[in-house]
């Protein structure tokens, strides 16, 4: 099997269609992601992307927020100087390699790992998704998130986000609590009831009572899922044992033992799983399995990728049968190919060569070998810093 040879990283910037916000945010946060580029002793090239944020972390301080330049000079010092001559399609001796290097860094280790599966599958000729078990759907629901903006704003993004075929749309809240209630008001009154509606607080909110009465004004207008209004867990199983709708964690939850904890304190109904937050695909797995055997539905979330992290999500999508709820995934496009203007299109261009398919609200889970995708290097090397 292909040995690691080379790994080079990547400062990659594209340009954004608008800017997206959360309660957590800090400036203009999407749209500068991290690359990894391993080249194999069989020349096979694999990609992988991470998303690393400062102001993203887990509560309490559990997991550090990072950034693309941390977490760059940590895969170049101490991952990619481990990792050299080790065999891309062992996986389990990968991960044993990079946490004898450092300990944590998830989102370091993740991007590393996502070129490793994306080599291996090219090698052996099959899909990630076959290295992870097998596809159980060949197609993902696509959720359109409305990040924080004025509520006539909001509502005309996610009409016009419907228009063009997407089912479900994530309104990020919790700055303005009038604006909570408002634009999901507001859309439900535009779009009628077959939308699904759900909303993201991102932690923002001060305290249960408040999150409380938000939820319940917004429950009046057929919200379907309430995600992570608040940091701790006794916070979010309070307030899920006063609103009927159902709770979802995500910035509570990284790693299969996050959500077997939130599980036990009864604090939650679903959870957001990432490539990232868990530390990569293998281990992402692992939750989602952990999340099937326990009852539990997830989305797959994320930072809204770039056409290699958004690759990895869809096949990490299509092996888990927990993973059932509409999840936002970018439309990935290069510049002149996106088949929408509003829906899905976070970016105006793209690192891959082709546009993902979309149809009838939901992204084809890629079929090709490793990840499915084809990366333009004169694009990386355009967008590079």
């Amino acid at each position: 099997m292909s040995k690691i040879e080379t790994i080079n990283t990547h400062k990659v910037t594209l340009p954004t269609r608008r800017k997206h916000e959360w309660a957590s945010s800090v400036g203009d946060p999407i749209g500068t992601h991290l690359l990894v580029e391993i080249r194999t002793s069989d020349g096979i090239v694999g990609w992988g992307e991470t998303t690393p944020m400062a102001t993203w972390g887990g509560v309490g301080g559990r997991y550090d927020g990072s950034t693309v330049d941390a977490t760059r000079n940590l895969i170049d010092d101490y991952l990619a100087p481990r990792m050299l001559g080790e065999p891309v399609d062992n996986i389990v001796r990968l991960h044993r390699t990079m946490d004898s290097a450092v300990k944590g860094n998830t989102y370091a280790k993740a991007a590393v790992e996502m070129a490793c599966y994306d080599a291996a599958g090219k090698a052996l000729g099959v899909p990630v998704h076959t290295l992870l078990g097998g596809a159980v759907r060949q197609n993902v629901r696509a959720c359109h998130s409305i990040g924080i903006m004025a509520q006539d704003a909001a509502i005309e993004e996610g009409v016009a986000a419907v228009r063009e075929g997407i089912t479900s749309l994530k309104i990020k809240t919790a700055r303005n609590y009038a604006d909570d209630v408002g634009i999901v008001r507001g859309l439900r009154a535009e779009l009628g009831e077959d939308v699904d509606l759900r909303v993201d607080g991102n932690e923002g909110y001060p305290d249960v009572a408040t999150a409380v009465r938000v939820t319940r004004e917004q429950e009046e207008f057929g919200i379907s899922i309430c995600e992570q209004p608040l940091a701790s867990d006794t916070g979010l199983a309070e307030l899920r044992s006063r609103v009927n709708v159902g709770v979802m964690a995500d910035e509570s939850a990284w790693s299969v033992s996050d959500v077997a904890r939130l599980n036990h304190a009864g604090a939650i109904d679903y959870f957001s799983l990432y490539v990232t937050k868990a530390g990569g695909l293998m281990k992402a797995v692992t939750s989602g399995r952990f999340a099937e055997a326990m009852g539990l539905s997830c989305d797959i979330g994320g930072s809204v990728e770039f056409g290699i992290g958004n690759a990895a999500n869809l096949h990490l999508a299509a092996v888990l049968p927990a993973a059932n709820l509409p999840s936002v995934l970018p439309l990935t496009a290069p510049e002149g190919a996106a088949t929408t203007k509003v829906a899905g299109r976070y970016y105006m261009d793209d690192i891959v060569t082709q546009a993902f398919r979309y149809a009838d609200g939901c992204l084809t889970v890629p079929s090709e070998p490793g990840l499915g995708i084809e990366v333009d290097t004169d694009k990386v090397r355009k967008y590079s810093s």
